[in-house]
């Protein structure tokens, strides 16, 4: 057990001398993370892509919450007034994109009708 100790805390430290094999090995694994982690472990993919003052509105739960409608802005206008009572006008729409060109929600900048500019 103290050997299997020792080996851990010698790992951690980054104990061994420069150009012995133990610190090869160190170094090609660290390496071999950096080049052979996909892309697709660094992406967004729980965050939020929007600022707080807007409605962040998911394209998958978009597309299957409502029937087809003309223009996405019709779409994301019904959707929000499912959730909304008052009366309101969407100042922009902002598609946000992955890498593949896809789209995967859009952020919603929404004011009440009486604050209009």
């Amino acid at each position: 057990m103290f050997r299997i100790w020792s080996l851990i805390k010698s790992v951690a430290l980054w104990s061994y001398e420069r150009g012995s094999w133990q610190y090869d090995i160190m170094v090609v694994v660290i390496l071999a993370f950096v080049f052979a982690t996909p892309n697709t472990w660094f992406q967004q993919s729980n965050r939020k892509p929007c600022d707080p003052a807007n409605t962040y509105i998911d394209a998958t739960i978009l597309a299957k919450s409502e029937s087809p409608k003309e223009t996405i802005d019709e779409l994301i206008t019904s959707y929000i007034r499912k959730s909304r009572s008052d009366d309101f006008h969407i100042e922009r729409i902002e598609p946000k994109i992955d890498i593949n060109k896809r789209v995967l929600g859009y952020c919603v900048s929404v004011e009440p009708a009486n604050q209009m500019k």
